[in-house]
């Protein structure tokens, strides 16, 4: 592992983002095990991050460990990852209501912690959540009526 974070770092690829990445490979590989402990890496080092590029790699690192988690029969820590991934959205959001990918992004992971809430059978906090996850998708079709991905999503 420790080569592989080496050869992307070689390739000017910060250890945040290589690890992410490194996850990903795992993850498609069907390395569960060594995609936990990557992407738990990259969610670290990520820590708070401030501008667009660190935000993004921390919300795919947490919503690819969330994914993991909740695949492993971790809910608990899957709902944290998804929260945290929730969160940091909601901030990208905040800065910039006019980025679609952002508002888009939190829409999808917003998605993941309301499914990992009805996965634990937390059927009240899973309805609010859908229901914000609902809402995201509307306004992204009203604001937004000629994207097909979007009223799609909403269907």
């Amino acid at each position: 592992m420790e080569e592989a974070l080496d050869f992307f770092k070689e390739g000017g690829i910060d250890r945040a983002s290589a690890a992410g990445r490194l996850g990903e490979a795992y993850l498609q590989a069907g390395r569960r095990t060594d995609a936990e402990k990557v992407l738990r890496e990259a969610v670290a080092l990520w820590g708070a991050p401030s501008g667009e590029f660190a935000v993004t790699g921390l919300v795919a690192a947490c919503s690819s460990l969330g994914k993991l988690l909740n695949e492993m029969g971790n809910q608990s820590e899957a709902e944290q990852s998804f929260q945290q991934a929730v969160a940091a959205m909601k901030k990208m959001v905040a800065e910039g209501p006019d980025v679609v990918r952002h508002r888009e992004n939190l829409a999808i992971v917003s998605r993941n912690l309301a499914s990992c809430l009805q996965d634990q059978g937390r059927l009240e906090e899973a309805e609010t959540a859908w229901h914000d996850v609902l809402a995201l998708r509307k306004h992204l079709v009203k604001d937004f009526p000629n994207v097909v991905d979007f009223r799609r999503e909403l269907a």
